[in-house]
């Protein structure tokens, strides 16, 4: 066998262990392979793969630098792979076709992330499941929803800016942890949550009655719908909560799509659409909010 036939073996035996899920093997021939004379798209395909194969020992920080690797010189679906794979590990979103997320799949780092890319269709109007922020489990301490009759939107209240999908998973940990841990509540107070990129979370099932307008009567049938962000300025909370933040145009672009959805699946009128306001003594959810429920209530459509 002569070294062309040699590097070939190697890779496509790499490509053997990487479908067989044997991250470690893999790894090996592909380095085997790197140590001859490859062409610029075999050591794409080689660097490719051993990032996949970090994947799939779940060590996305060590499948970076060969990732990076193996754009350069990639062709084809290869060159797209390697870019979304990237993408995920870095935090960041790229649109994909069902097709490409089913290629990626098994080599995503939690299995919960192919639904935190919206348009793929898998999981209706969420584009991040409970499993893909990896939430606690619900405690016993909560009441069935019953059907529900109106919607009811907030703001954190705490600032964000980043559109990172690793830091809005971090926050909705966060906040799920404050209300647990702090609150005793049995699970995060809403219902879905959307962070500055405009994905929509999954939080509370919307079988269970949440926690977020005020009290039992008025949590009863009202499903929560938080944004992520500080859109009230509260000086007295320190300079960084001062800043009053702006809704995103995304953010706004999801509550609408996904306030649109809610209604259409529980037949709910349009005048049942609120802000947390209009059921206690609070600013929440800042001016903005409060003009954006005003005009879609009146159906007046965002410039």
């Amino acid at each position: 066998m002569d070294d062309a036939d040699r590097r070939e073996a190697y890779l496509r035996l790499g490509e053997l262990y990487l479908e067989n899920k044997n991250g470690m093997e893999a790894r090996r021939c592909f380095r085997q392979a790197l140590e001859g004379r490859l062409s610029t798209s075999e050591v794409a395909q080689a660097e490719y793969g051993i990032g996949r194969a970090y994947l799939l020992d779940s060590r996305p920080g060590l499948a970076t630098t060969h990732l990076t690797a193996g754009i350069h010189g990639a062709t084809g679906p290869g060159a797209e792979e390697c870019r979304y794979l990237l993408a995920v590990c870095e935090g960041e979103t790229l649109p994909a076709t069902p097709e490409l997320l089913q290629r990626v799949q098994p080599y995503l780092p939690d299995e919960g992330m192919v639904a935190a890319y919206a348009g793929s269709g898998m999981l209706g109007f969420l584009d991040v499941s409970r499993a893909s922020w990896r939430a606690k489990p619900l405690r016993q301490n909560h009441e069935p929803m019953g059907p529900p009759t109106r919607i009811t939107v907030h703001h954190s209240a705490e600032p964000l800016t980043s559109r990172k999908l690793s830091e809005s998973r971090k926050e909705v940990l966060r906040i799920q942890s404050i209300h647990q841990d702090d609150k005793h509540w049995a699970d995060i107070g809403y219902h879905f949550l959307i962070d500055p990129a405009g994905r929509i979370f999954e939080g509370r099932p919307v079988e269970i009655q949440g926690a977020h307008a005020g009290n039992k009567a008025t949590n009863r049938g009202n499903i929560g719908i938080c944004l992520l962000g500080n859109f009230k300025g509260q000086p007295d909370r320190g300079p960084e909560y001062a800043i009053e933040q702006k809704p995103t145009s995304t953010q706004l672009a999801s509550l609408g799509k996904l306030t649109n959805s809610l209604r259409a699946t529980y037949r709910i009128p349009k005048d049942q659409v609120f802000h947390h306001g209009e059921f206690r003594q609070t600013e929440c959810p800042g001016w903005r909010l409060r003009g954006w429920i005003r005009n879609y209530r009146a159906g007046i459509k965002p410039n």
